[in-house]
């Protein structure tokens, strides 16, 4: 029969035996390592918790100043930026009407750590145009105006417009319409003339090659004829001047002086050809026609070697 710890020593009536087992166990106890394992929480509760955090904050504050206050006094760990970008940009999208506030609010985050500024730009930005199928035409709209909000204020950098790829096989009306909605937001605070100066710009044109494309004339096309659709028609300039060179070569191409070597080598065979053709049928032609006289004069000598009489000659005669 098995006797626990307490019960042994409950059975010792001498106290002074009892404080010296006591202190014997807890020296074997501090003695022998204790198996620790580090618990991982999967499923999700923080990150639930810290959305919570930030949706309440957002719909407590009165500006956006407040609320980004709060957010930062609150502390927002690294691992988390990426979650209050997406957070933000859903709750946006998720109003009835958009509200400059959000725009305000991703600007001075973006202004305040580095970090944001990439999740925005690299992240957000990507995802939110390559899943705008899934949203509604409201929601499309709302996100469309924060991420032009963020573009005319550089908040984000317009590197990108290289997401942007503009030509029939790339896009489908959500994506015509995020980007309509965006380039409609940046003329009416830029201003055509400033937008179109920020899209000549040298130095970012490799970034603008899939939006205002040049290297394909049917996409080049297609570019002039949405943007020319939008209202936006200064910007296609370029591209318009672009086509009408490239109309030009192909004219001077195919106008252009063939140097006599060269012609007399593409001309040699084919009079040789032709020479050889002629000939065949001037062959052709002899042959039909000695043929013919030959037919003729059997015809007229046949007769006389017979012994019959030819009524031609006989008139003749007469």
């Amino acid at each position: 029969m098995k006797i626990s710890g307490k019960k042994f020593l409950g059975t010792l009536k001498n106290h002074r035996v009892k404080m010296r087992l006591m202190k014997l166990l807890h020296k074997v106890l501090l003695k022998t390592p204790i198996a620790t394992s580090s618990i991982v929480d999967k499923t999700g509760t923080d990150i639930v918790a810290f959305k919570r955090l930030v949706f309440l904050t957002v719909m407590s504050s009165l500006d956006f100043e407040e609320c980004a206050h709060k957010l930062l006094k609150a502390g927002i760990p690294e691992n988390y930026e990426l979650d209050l970008c997406r957070m933000l940009v859903d709750c946006c999208s998720q109003e009835r009407s958009y509200r400059r506030f959000y725009g305000l609010l991703c600007q001075r985050f973006c202004i305040l750590k580095q970090n944001f500024r990439l999740h925005f730009q690299d992240t957000c930005f990507y995802e939110q145009y390559e899943n705008c199928h899934m949203l509604e035409t409201n929601r499309l709209r709302h996100v469309a105006l924060l991420f032009a909000h963020l573009l005319y204020s550089d908040a984000i950098a317009w590197s990108v417009m290289s997401f942007l790829h503009l030509n029939v096989e790339e896009t489908n009306p959500s994506k015509r319409i995020f980007i309509k909605t965006i380039f409609k937001e940046l003329s009416e605070f830029l201003g055509d003339n400033k937008l179109n100066q920020r899209l000549q710009d040298p130095d970012m044109q490799e970034y603008y090659r899939f939006l205002l494309p040049k290297n394909n004339p049917e996409q080049t096309r297609f570019s002039i004829n949405f943007f020319t659709s939008i209202g936006l028609g200064p910007i296609t300039v370029d591209m318009r001047n672009h086509l009408k060179m490239l109309k030009e070569k192909k004219i001077l191409v195919s106008f252009h002086p063939v140097p006599a070597a060269k012609l007399a080598r593409v001309l040699l065979p084919a009079a040789v050809i032709a020479a050889v053709i002629a000939a065949a049928i001037v062959a052709v032609i002899m042959i039909i026609v000695v043929s013919h006289k030959n037919r003729v004069q059997l015809a007229r000598g046949l007769p006389r070697k017979l012994g019959i009489l030819d009524p031609i000659a006989i008139r003749r005669k007469i």
